[in-house]
């Protein structure tokens, strides 16, 4: 069988999972779904939900990606599409990544990133950039959902909860 069509069939299987053992109130974690899909002889070790990631930046963000998909704590994560925006007062913005990771025993933390040149202390950004982060952080800020959380980094590093 080749790659595109084992890439079709489990995607098959992961809508037919969903659809039968969810719903709007009952998840499934991600390492049920991929017990599930062994049954079906499917393997799932990749952790980006793409083929590929796309990177803007070879010094910043391939090795971010890397770390991204060498970390034993990150489940899944993906390089957010451009039309992926967050509306601020300033204009759109578009974070880089959204991961999940798992922290003390649990799953489902969603982080959403921007990573940038520069120490994770102080990254590197322009006054524009620095204003429409502010206006980013201050909009997870309001949605007050724990286990949503807004960061800037360089370097992945496994937070702890």
């Amino acid at each position: 069988m080749t790659y595109n069509n084992k890439a079709k069939l489990k995607t098959l299987y992961v809508k037919q999972i969903l659809e039968e053992e969810t719903d709007a109130e009952h998840g499934l974690p991600m390492r049920q779904i991929i017990e599930r899909l062994e049954q079906f002889d499917i393997k799932a070790e990749r952790k980006s939900i793409y083929n590929y990631v796309v990177y803007d930046s070879s010094t910043v963000e391939k090795p971010y990606a890397l770390a991204l998909g060498q970390s034993e704590q990150v489940k899944v994560f993906a390089k957010l599409p451009s039309k992926f925006k967050i509306d601020t007062p300033l204009g759109n913005y578009n974070p880089d990544w959204a991961y999940v990771e798992e922290v003390d025993g649990k799953e489902r933390v969603y982080f959403v990133m921007e990573t940038k040149g520069g120490g994770n202390s102080t990254p590197s950004l322009r006054p524009a950039e620095k204003a429409k982060i502010d206006c980013a952080r201050k909009h997870f800020e309001a949605l007050a959902i724990e286990d949503v959380i807004y960061d800037v980094e360089t370097t992945y590093h496994y937070v702890t909860a």
